[in-house]
């Protein structure tokens, strides 16, 4: 498998394989895409069936708790900062993330008609960016409206 470089001093993410994607094809041993955090690399590859990108290999469950409470993520070096002092007033922030991310990470990766899930989407910020002027049914705007 082709590995990116980790950036880390000393990564701390432990990994696990992830020999194929979830429509069942193998995935290949080349990385498309490689994300750097201050624990480690989080490398992704391209299915060559189905085009989905899967995190390979995956960053185990231990790893991603360990992390989601470690400083690094948290920003907690004082009860004035971090992320999630105020969720909800911190939304256009993440929106504003999202449109790099969008513009940045996946832009070129996906079909302009694709689709995404994403998992542990929170708010959805991301999503709201990559489907940006998308016309939605009357059926799914009735069920968003009747969630505001």
């Amino acid at each position: 498998m082709s590995f990116c470089g980790d950036t880390a001093a000393a990564p701390r993410f432990d990994y696990v394989a992830c020999p194929q994607c979830v429509c069942g094809a193998p995935l290949p041993d080349e990385t498309t895409v490689c994300k750097e955090f201050a624990w480690g690399t989080v490398r992704f590859s391209r299915c060559v069936i189905c085009g989905s990108l899967v995190q390979a290999p995956r960053v185990t469950t231990a790893s991603v708790a360990a992390w989601y409470d470690s400083a690094h993520y948290q920003a907690a070096r004082s009860r004035d900062e971090g992320p999630y002092l105020d969720y909800l007033a911190e939304e256009g922030a993440r929106q504003q993330e999202a449109r790099g991310r969008v513009a940045r990470d996946l832009a070129g990766l996906l079909p302009a008609r694709g689709r995404v899930l994403e998992i542990g989407c929170a708010t959805g910020s991301l999503l709201i960016e990559r489907y940006r002027g998308t016309e939605y049914s009357e059926h799914l705007r009735s069920l968003l409206a009747a969630d505001a």
